[in-house]
């Protein structure tokens, strides 16, 4: 079975939660509400901080059905938590390039040289001289990696260059996202 690619992990989040709302519309149908419970439970258990801020519409959609159900108030708090947890990282200057990776499926040389790039904080660009294979290699990994990379082979030389560039929106992007956040954490009250 293949993996999921960083960005197919990330993006799946929407309908899994979404997935696990109605799941728990329909427990709070049943006597007892075990399947509501089961659920719960399963997303205490089952998502790390960085994944469960993503919880936040679901949390604002079922709060007031889903209030009595065993393990939601604790859900509840730590959505909130990674929320504030989001909120107290400063945003980046206009100055930083810097982009959070997600683990990749390849650590060879090559991609590691790529992260290394999009961790950096002082360059937009990258340009490396390479062979047909290792540039199709590079751009396989970070294609579908949601990252919004820009990469173009340079026809000079040899060999061929291989140029990636960072999105131009990386700050904007971060100033949505929080103000998202902080949308969220106020109506979780």
């Amino acid at each position: 079975m293949d993996a999921l690619t960083p960005h197919a992990r990330d993006t799946a989040w929407l309908w899994r939660s979404q997935f696990a709302a109605e799941l728990i519309r329909a427990g709070l149908l049943l006597p007892g509400a075990m399947l509501a419970a089961d659920v719960v439970r399963q997303l205490n258990e089952g998502l790390v901080t960085h994944s469960i801020v993503v919880l936040s519409p679901l949390l604002l959609e079922l709060d007031k059905a889903a209030h009595a159900v065993p393990g939601w108030s604790a859900l509840r708090e730590r959505v909130k938590q990674a929320l504030d947890l989001s909120l107290a990282k400063a945003l980046p200057e206009p100055s930083d390039w810097s982009m959070v990776v997600p683990v990749m499926p390849c650590q060879c040389a090559d991609c590691r040289q790529v992260m290394t790039f999009l961790k950096s904080q002082d360059s937009a660009g990258l340009t490396l001289p390479m062979a047909e294979a290792r540039r199709k290699h590079i751009i396989d990994q970070f294609e579908q990696s949601g990252l919004g990379l820009t990469m173009d082979v340079l026809r000079q030389g040899s060999p061929y260059k291989l140029r990636i560039a960072k999105p131009a929106n990386l700050r904007a992007k971060a100033e949505r996202q929080r103000l998202q956040h902080e949308q969220w954490l106020a109506a979780l009250g």
